[in-house]
C-alpha cells in the first residue's frame, strides 16, 4: 500500500530493500529469539503450521509499508490533550455503554445427599474453606461441587445483569468486586456460594 506519491515504479526497489532488512536483521532476531540454529530450520518449524520464511518474508514487507503508508496519512499537526479525549468520550458515552456482565465460579451442596441441612451447610463451608486457605476453585468445585458446572470447575461463562434468578434475591455476582464471595444462594434443593 504505497502512498499516493509513491511512483509504481519505485516499488519494486523498496520491496526489495525491505526484504534485505528482513533477511537481515528480522531473521537473525527471530533465530535468537526462537532458539534456532538456521534459516531452514525456522523454515522447517513454520511449514509444520502452514506457512514459510517466504510467506512471513512477503508479511513483513506489507506490514512494513502499510505502516509506512498509514504513518503518512496521520495528521500530528494538534496534539490531543486529556481534556479533549474526556470531552469526546462524554459527547459519545452512549456509543461506550453495555450491560454489565461477569464470569462467575459457584460451588454447590444438594442437601439431598446430606443428612440434614446443617451438614450440607458445613460441606459447603469446608470448600470454601479450601478455597479461601489457597485451593484452587475448580479442583474444589470438581472434586466436591454438586453444580451443573462442577465438572468444569465450577465456572460459568459471561452472565448479563438481571438474567439469574433466585428464590431469594440479593445482591449477586455482578454487585461483587473481582475476586470476592457471596455467599447463601439458597434454593429449597441446594445451597451455593459464588465468587466473581
Amino acid at each position: 500500500m504505497p502512498s499516493a506519491s509513491l511512483p509504481k515504479e519505485a516499488l519494486p526497489k523498496i520491496e526489495a530493500k525491505l526484504g534485505d532488512v528482513f533477511d537481515d536483521q528480522e531473521t537473525r532476531k527471530i533465530l535468537k529469539r526462537a532458539k534456532l540454529n538456521s534459516r531452514a530450520e525456522w523454515d522447517a518449524k513454520l511449514r509444520e503450521m502452514g506457512s514459510s520464511v517466504e510467506r512471513e518474508k512477503r508479511q513483513f514487507i506489507d506490514n512494513t509499508l502499510g505502516n509506512q503508508w498509514m504513518h503518512q496519512q496521520i495528521k500530528t499537526d494538534k496534539e490531543v490533550t486529556h481534556q479533549d479525549m474526556l470531552d469526546y468520550y462524554y459527547a459519545h458515552s452512549t456509543e461506550y455503554e453495555f450491560p454489565a456482565q461477569c464470569r462467575w465460579e459457584q460451588l454447590s451442596v444438594r442437601i439431598s445427599k446430606h443428612r440434614s441441612k446443617q451438614e450440607a451447610w458445613h460441606a459447603l463451608a469446608d470448600m470454601g474453606n479450601r478455597v479461601y486457605g489457597g485451593a484452587l476453585f475448580a479442583e474444589v468445585a470438581k472434586k466436591g461441587s454438586d453444580g451443573i458446572t462442577a465438572a468444569t470447575g465450577g465456572t460459568h461463562d459471561w452472565t448479563i445483569k438481571g438474567s439469574l434468578r433466585f428464590d431469594r434475591p440479593g445482591p449477586g455476582a455482578l454487585h461483587l468486586a473481582g475476586g470476592t464471595t457471596k455467599s447463601d444462594h439458597r434454593r429449597s434443593e441446594r445451597i451455593c456460594t459464588s465468587s466473581a
